[in-house]
């Protein structure tokens, strides 16, 4: 990918955290800017634009790493799952254990850099995926903001309860994705190459032939038990709360939800078709054409 594309990638996800920020002080920066907005100093307007896209930037680095983090084990339920379907067997709808690593992740990004067009097929993919993944957490939080910032008063000592809310239930969801504790850390996705854990993953999910007499758990199952559907459950009910009767504000939260689970779809999609791509380019990618 080239540097502009990813400057301009990172500067757009540092945009939407500083928009948050700003729709949760709206007030007092609308008042600083009425104070300023005859100004004629132009090298300071300049001087403010070009610190705010720097800051943009860095914090749009940061928080990749960190939407990265909170959807990590989301991605790799959806990994672990697109890898096992060429150990399924199709009459009885359920797989066998592989013998090696079904999902050579790292192994098939490095081939793929070996071919120009490939690599910016690949790229572009992973761009998608930055941005559908930033923007599929971040929504939340900025219908929450945007329900802070229109707010009249009405919402009384809640309203710093939500304020405080926010930045809370996103910090309390990236620490528990750190932690190892036992009780967590088996409902976390195995890694593919690891067979053991691999093995014992397919069981809890009665998907081994062995589990016949038994129904089958789909992948939803294990999504959602995930740290992430507690953490969207509290801002919602946090944000309904500052609903307060208003029609405006409920087609708010209506549509923070709503645009919150397009963009999550979207993701997983966006993720497939990436996983695809790596297991066809090694497999076909790499044979010569026929003469």
């Amino acid at each position: 990918m080239k540097t502009t594309e990813l400057f301009a990638e990172q500067v757009l996800i540092g945009l939407l955290v500083i928009s948050i920020l700003g729709l949760i002080f709206y007030h007092p920066l609308i008042l600083l800017y009425k104070q300023h907005a005859g100004s004629t100093d132009y090298l300071e307007q300049f001087v403010t634009g070009g610190f705010v896209l720097g800051a943009a930037y860095l914090i749009g680095m940061v928080y990749d790493r960190i939407a990265d983090t909170l959807l990590q084990d989301l991605e790799s339920h959806g990994r672990v799952h697109f890898a096992l379907q060429q150990f399924k067997v199709t009459d009885f709808d359920r797989f066998v254990v592989p013998d090696s690593d079904p999902f050579e992740d790292g192994k098939y990004r490095i081939l793929v850099l070996g071919n120009s067009q490939a690599t910016d097929h690949m790229e572009y993919l992973r761009s998608r995926i930055r941005l559908t993944r930033a923007l599929a957490t971040l929504t939340p939080g900025i219908m929450l903001s945007l329900l802070l910032a229109s707010d009249d008063g009405r919402a009384g000592r809640w309203w710093y309860v939500a304020a405080v809310s926010l930045p809370v239930v996103y910090a309390a969801t990236l620490f528990m994705k750190g932690m190892k504790w036992k009780s967590v850390e088996k409902y976390r996705p195995p890694k593919t190459y690891d067979l053991k854990k691999l093995a014992k993953y397919m069981s809890r999910g009665r998907m081994l032939l062995e589990d016949l007499g038994r129904r089958r758990r789909a992948v939803r199952w294990f999504v959602f038990q995930d740290e992430v559907w507690v953490a969207l459950f509290v801002l919602a009910v946090v944000a309904a709360k500052l609903v307060n009767g208003s029609y405006g504000r409920f087609a708010v939260l209506v549509a923070g939800v709503v645009v919150t689970a397009i963009v999550g779809w979207s993701w997983w999609r966006i993720c497939g078709t990436f996983y695809a791509f790596l297991r066809d380019y090694n497999r076909y990618g790499l044979k010569p054409p026929p003469v």
